[in-house]
């Protein structure tokens, strides 16, 4: 390895386009955090029917976690020396969530659509941190990120699951 192609700043030892590469990923888990917070934060305004208190509660306690959990992404991009997207045309430029119109919704089908956003989220950093694990043995705070993204979104998945069953 090349030593004079390392950015020895930014908390890690990665070339300049591997970090490059960890931020433009980052700002698309965060763009798709940020849209996923959203739909979350429209299903808890508005859902109804028999389930709605557990439901509401549940979505409540969803989209504030999720405050802290883009914060995190966001600062990490920071940390590798970059700006995070923090626009809304930014946001929706990068994300593969499709928004949602929560009003005319069933509980089962908010539900649903949740578990699929959540498992597509699952999806992505599996096959991000699979097409560059070598990079991330050399970032290991992204690679930790990004574990515990996905440990939250598999965990919430099973909680749509056992809601839905």
């Amino acid at each position: 390895m090349n030593l004079n192609h390392i950015k020895k700043t930014h908390g890690s030892l990665l070339t300049d386009e591997s970090r490059l590469q960890s931020v433009n990923y980052l700002n698309q888990v965060l763009a798709d955090e940020f849209t996923l917070f959203t739909k979350i934060l429209n299903y808890h305004w508005n859902v109804t029917g028999p389930g709605f208190i557990s439901l509401h509660t549940l979505l409540e306690s969803q989209y504030k976690e999720m405050i802290e959990t883009m914060d995190n992404v966001a600062e990490r991009v920071r940390i590798l020396g970059e700006a995070p997207i923090s626009t809304m045309k930014g946001m929706t430029s990068k994300s593969d969530i499709v928004e949602m119109n929560g009003i005319t919704m069933s509980e089962n089908e908010i539900l649903n659509d949740l578990l699929n956003s959540n498992v597509g989220v699952q999806e992505k950093i599996r096959d991000y941190y699979i097409k560059n694990a070598k990079s991330l043995e050399i970032d290991p705070i992204t690679e930790t990120l990004l574990l515990e993204l996905l440990s939250m979104h598999e965990q919430r998945s099973w909680v749509y699951r056992s809601h839905l069953q």
